[in-house]
């Protein structure tokens, strides 16, 4: 209807945008080298991997992705990763857990909350509550958006 409100297609767009605005942000915030450091970004309740898939395939800062269910990459974004051939980093590595008690006391999720250069949830509703409690715990950066 011309004014960016209605039919639903400006809304799609926006909402597909805000893990690359959300990428870019912690980038420019945290800084691209430091988020490259330790085992890179802890993507908490990530949903279908968007988030993940922006900071490790599009920007080379390598992500992994904490979600407990089952996540495939969509067309779009298996399509970017042929064009790019070897050179990148490739997918991002999912990990089908939550944040909890269990997986803090596993020798993985203890490493990674351990070493992981920011520890970030975009809408990660009951888990944001864990994100910051685990950030604080092992004194890691962090990032949510509620």
């Amino acid at each position: 209807d011309g004014d960016g409100g209605g039919g639903g297609g400006g809304k799609k767009r926006s909402h597909a945008k805000r893990h690359a605005e959300f990428a870019s942000w912690l980038l420019q915030i945290f800084g691209t080298e430091a988020l490259r450091g330790g085992a890179g970004v802890l993507d908490v309740a990530g949903g279908g991997g968007d988030l993940a898939f922006e900071l490790q395939c599009r920007n080379g800062v390598r992500t992994t992705l904490l979600e407990p269910r089952e996540v495939r990459l969509d067309s779009r974004q298996r399509r970017w990763l042929r064009k790019q051939g070897e050179g990148g980093l490739g997918p991002y590595r999912h990990i089908r857990d939550l944040l909890d008690e269990r997986f803090e006391e596993s020798d993985e999720g203890a490493r990674l909350l351990r070493e992981a250069a920011c520890v970030v949830g975009l809408h990660a509703d009951e888990a944001t509550e864990q994100i910051v409690d685990a950030a604080l715990k092992y004194g890691r950066p962090f990032a949510v958006v509620p």
